[in-house]
């Protein structure tokens, strides 16, 4: 576990936190802290977003790095036997979601796909937009007003 790394997202479950974390290159996690500050990692894997949605607790992870380009969506849960908090792979992403944004219903990501030849430039960064609309249904979508930067904020 990333002791002493302060997490990027905190989400209040089950009577404790799950905290996500994302240190680039250098790793990351999705922890759940128990009530009791007992913490045990869930996901190895940088953190991009811990939503609570109507389909359940998600948790959104992935890497763009040095070739590497990934991004996974779990579903986190409280076992009935074991009572110990879980996470399950749901569905594995086009790249890695830059940024993610959650409505009532769905999870709005901005997922990198490499580079591209643009209008006046020869290579720039590429994003496709999908809508996450279940633990395992993502659909593409349009993506908003595109930023020099290529995520929403």
């Amino acid at each position: 576990m990333l002791a002493g790394v302060r997490p990027d997202h905190i989400l209040e479950a089950w009577g404790g936190e799950i905290h996500g974390k994302d240190l680039g290159e250098w790793g990351g996690e999705v922890t759940f802290r128990e009530q009791n500050g007992h913490e045990y990692q869930l996901i190895d894997d940088n953190s991009r977003g811990i939503f609570d949605m109507p389909y359940g607790v998600i948790a959104i992870t992935g890497l763009a790095h040095l070739g590497e380009n990934r991004g996974s969506v779990y579903v986190i849960r409280r076992g009935n036997s074991t009572n110990r908090v879980t996470a399950t792979k749901t569905l594995t992403l086009p790249g890695w979601p830059c940024e993610t944004i959650a409505s009532k219903n769905e999870i709005m990501l901005r997922v990198f796909r490499g580079y591209g030849p643009v209008p006046d430039r020869p290579s720039s960064p590429l994003y496709a937009c999908y809508s996450l609309q279940s633990p395992s249904t993502v659909q593409p979508t349009v993506c908003p007003a595109v930023i020099p930067e290529g995520c929403f904020h």
